[in-house]
């Protein structure tokens, strides 16, 4: 019973910081705390956070590709947030003793985190829809996942706030992968140098 009313309590605590962070993005009053970021680094305290709070303690995480040292100009803790967001729906939709792989690559001008399971696939008739809040694949009253239909909506603000873009690769019944793109730090600040304004 005390595992039942904590997980409860964890559940309403996430779902109420979801709707404030969906206020502050449409208020135009999100706060960012921009510094230059390793995005190795997030990925692994992403990961460490959220390998205890998978439904499945068999799940695999897996990193495939990892490259160190790949800065960007960013918050940290939002951008731990959307990695998070990423990891924590793959958990929910990988089938038991599943595997999840997060590679981080690059290339001269961003650099790319992609997350991929291996569970059901997003549903062609969803695709349209994916990003958008309070949106789930399975919005019946007997779904099987729950959540808030806000997570992805409010990863696809936080990297556009850091000038990348989100997206995802989808093969209904073989998985999916969701993933991120952000400007190197490089590219940041010579676009920084170019237009101050």
């Amino acid at each position: 019973m005390i595992d039942i009313a904590y997980n409860n309590s964890d559940r309403l605590v996430r779902l109420i910081n979801d709707l404030l962070d969906m206020e502050r993005i449409e208020s135009g009053r999100m706060e960012y705390s921009m510094g230059t970021v390793d995005v190795m680094a997030v990925v692994e305290r992403a990961l460490h956070k959220i390998e205890p709070y998978a439904a499945d303690p068999d799940l695999a995480f897996v990193v495939t590709d990892a490259v160190s040292e790949l800065d960007v100009v960013g918050d940290e803790d939002r951008l731990m947030q959307m990695m998070a967001n990423l990891l924590s729906n793959a958990a929910k939709f990988s089938p038991p003793h599943g595997r999840i792989e997060v590679s981080v690559t690059s290339d001269a001008a961003e650099v790319l985190v992609a997350v991929t399971d291996h569970g059901p696939g997003v549903p062609e008739s969803f695709t349209d829809e994916i990003f958008q809040k309070f949106t789930q694949a399975d919005s019946s009253d007997t779904r099987s996942q729950d959540g808030t239909g806000l997570g992805l909506s409010i990863s696809k603000a936080i990297v556009e706030r850091h000038g990348g873009s989100i997206g995802f690769d989808s093969e209904p019944g073989r998985g999916s992968t969701f993933f991120f793109k952000l400007p190197r730090s490089e590219q940041t600040l010579s676009a920084d140098r170019l237009d101050p304004a």
